[in-house]
């Protein structure tokens, strides 16, 4: 499950992507709009396989937020 607010978006961390390619179908995200959550009927946007249809689909634009930087050991 991630939330957001307003505009659909989330972070995902790097182990949350690697389960997700791992278990595949049986592999569900939650995404609740936290701004609709209280009204009636709201349903969050739910997304089967998600590795799939983020990585290996154009339905989502990928921004890298964080890099990990580790000296070489020389």
């Amino acid at each position: 499950v991630k939330s957001f607010s307003g505009k659909l978006d989330f972070f995902w961390s790097r182990n949350e992507i690697n389960i997700s390619k791992i278990k595949g179908r049986k592999y569900f995200l939650y995404l609740v709009d936290r701004s609709r959550i209280e009204e009636p009927n709201y349903t969050p946007f739910v997304i089967c396989d998600p590795y799939s249809e983020v990585f290996n689909s154009d339905n989502w634009t990928l921004t890298s937020q964080t890099w990990l930087a580790e000296p070489r050991i020389t």
